[in-house]
């Protein structure tokens, strides 16, 4: 992925879908690490893993005007 846009997650996004990946593997009987659920969320946004998807976007904060 290149760019940024508004639609681009937060690493705080990227955290709380692998949580829920956790979850939803462990209620299935197949349960992952939370480093290994990291890499696949990453790689399900077009990322190449875990560490190049926390360094592109910036967590998004809005200013007070």
């Amino acid at each position: 992925m290149t760019g940024f846009s508004l639609d681009t997650p937060s690493a705080a996004s990227f955290k709380a879908e692998a949580r829920a990946l956790r979850e939803e593997r462990l209620r299935a009987g197949m349960p992952i690490s939370h480093g290994a659920a990291l890499e696949e969320i990453a790689r399900r946004h077009g990322y190449r893993d875990w560490n190049t998807a926390h360094a592109a976007p910036p967590d998004m904060r809005l200013s007070k005007f």
